[in-house]
């Protein structure tokens, strides 16, 4: 039986879930210089082209609300006898909106009037942030259990926060006429590019925004026999970025906001900004998988989380070509293909969810290079 340390050689699972995630579990045991870079974004609502532009679409829930994940990784990394050290960038991003919510930004967009009677819920949230840091990760080999092989792995990493943004609105606006809603809101803005030239208080002057903090991947590999493997990634079990000098907003609406001739809204509103030090948590993101191999093929399912959203996933992979596999993957929740090319020395796929450029909702890469020393 093959050790679990030999068919675990490189630093990320082939084809794993789209999100970005480390497997501190898979660190080489030989002299190891890699390189690797991989995004994926996905939404509910909208192209993604569109998320900041104009919407010239319509955009779409599933049950009344629209999710939207993003994740991002570009990492240099040496690697020796199950110790890894590494210096990265990361970035993240997630929001949830309601129906309501993104058609009263659609009927701004696109000048539509709103329905008379019709209370809207304005409820919307986005958290982001991105970080540079180094990382030290160590995999090991744990007590077999009968037929039964372990590996296990701990990354730490140092994190210098970049930037962040969380923006949360909460409230409804009631479409009294075609001219005029009764709004009732609140919007609290944390956010590092907000300055005076964006509408900050210019008396308490702009602010320099700073950042230290860490995070915690855990990673837990079996293998029963020579046929089944599995895996249990947790990124980010623990993690935060701690915020000093953060600009802050908080605006609260109460009124009657009438449109003007040329289709403006104009509704009275009063806010506080301040600059205070604040606490970002890490969310975490956690993969179960789990593989079955019948001589040159292999299958995988896994379930992939990232706070309210799962990534379900199936794959399929050829072993059949010395130093070469090839691979075809298909995640369910914002249906995506994938398609993955690996050989000894480096690795590239895809996902996408078939659409044209300007029409997909969702799209990610990996790269990767790895020279043993």
């Amino acid at each position: 039986m093959q050790r679990l340390s030999l068919l675990l050689a490189l630093p990320l699972p082939a084809l794993a879930s789209p999100l970005v995630l480390n497997n501190p579990a898979a660190i080489p045991q030989t002299l190891t210089l890699s390189s690797s870079a991989a995004a994926f974004a996905a939404n509910d609502a909208l192209p993604l082209k569109q998320l900041d532009g104009d919407w010239t679409v319509s955009p779409r829930t599933r049950d009344g609300v629209a999710k939207a994940v993003g994740t991002a990784r570009a990492e240099l990394a040496v690697a020796h006898h199950g110790w890894q050290v590494s210096a990265f960038y990361r970035a993240e991003a997630w929001a949830s909106a309601s129906e309501d919510a993104l058609d009263l930004v659609y009927q701004d967009k696109n000048d539509l009037k709103p329905t008379p009677g019709r209370r809207y819920d304005a409820d919307y949230r986005l958290e982001t942030f991105s970080a540079r840091g180094v990382g030290l990760a160590r995999s090991f080999e744990l007590p077999a259990l009968g037929a039964w092989r372990w590996q296990a792995g701990v990354g730490v990493s140092l994190l210098d926060g970049l930037a962040m943004r969380e923006d949360k609105v909460a409230g409804s606006a009631l479409a009294l006429s075609e001219q005029q809603y009764q709004l009732q809101a609140t919007r609290t803005l944390r956010y590092t590019g907000l300055d005076t030239s964006s509408g900050f208080n210019p008396y308490l002057g702009d602010a320099s925004p700073s950042a230290r903090g860490y995070a915690l991947d855990l990673a837990l590999a079996w293998q029963w026999q020579d046929a089944w493997q599995g895996r249990l990634l947790i990124n980010d079990a623990l993690g935060e970025l701690r915020w000093r000098d953060l600009p802050t907003s908080t605006l609260q609406a109460d009124s009657d906001v009438a449109l003007d001739a040329n289709g403006n809204r104009q509704p009275l509103a009063s806010g506080q900004d301040s600059r205070a030090d604040y606490t970002q948590k890490l969310h975490s993101k956690t993969e179960l998988a789990a593989s079955y191999r019948q001589q040159a093929w292999e299958t995988e399912a896994s379930l992939t989380r990232y706070r309210d959203v799962t990534l379900p996933q199936l794959r399929v992979r050829y072993h059949g070509v010395a130093n070469w596999q090839f691979g075809l993957a298909y995640e369910s929740r914002f249906k995506t293909a994938g398609v993955e090319i690996r050989h000894r020395y480096f690795r590239l796929g895809v996902h996408s969810d078939g659409r044209s450029p300007s029409n997909s909702r969702a799209t990610g890469v990996h790269a990767g290079l790895f020279l043993p020393l």
